[in-house]
């Protein structure tokens, strides 16, 4: 059974502004859809969390209270989307979810020095929203 994904809002609002700037004829844009798009398939693909890095999903090293993944592409020039996932353990690996997405193209391996407080507020954010949500459901 493959893994069940979703995101957070700040994800969902960064992917509805790309796919808006690619409807709008956008080139640059479309490219970087097409590349999120092949990465959000590769996480249709999982049928559980890694265990081991690869070029496409790979450990970030500079993960803090929480153990973060990157999918990157293959070498386009110009362009290096990266989306940063999480993988909740009380989950099974049954799951994984899209926290952000850049292109880092621009700003080099730089972008990583933020992943880590990015990361944690995304997913302490998520996890708030995520209990509400089922505690709601259980009030009912």
């Amino acid at each position: 059974m493959p893994v069940l994904i979703d995101w957070t809002g700040e994800f969902d609002r960064w992917y509805d502004q790309l796919i808006e700037r690619a409807e709008a004829g956008d080139e640059l844009s479309l490219e970087q859809l097409a590349l999120v798009d092949a990465e959000l398939g590769v996480l249709q693909d999982l049928k559980a969390a890694p265990e081991a890095s690869t070029p496409t999903l790979r450990r970030v090293s500079q993960s803090r209270r929480y153990q973060v993944w990157r999918l990157a592409h293959p070498f386009v020039r110009g362009v290096a989307i990266r989306l940063i996932v999480w993988f909740p353990p009380d989950r099974s690996g049954d799951a994984v979810v899209v926290l952000f997405g850049a292109d880092k193209a621009r700003m080099g391996d730089v972008f990583y020095d933020s992943v880590g407080p990015r990361a944690d507020a995304a997913i302490d954010s998520y996890l708030y929203l995520f209990r509400t949500r089922t505690e709601g459901e259980t009030d009912e």
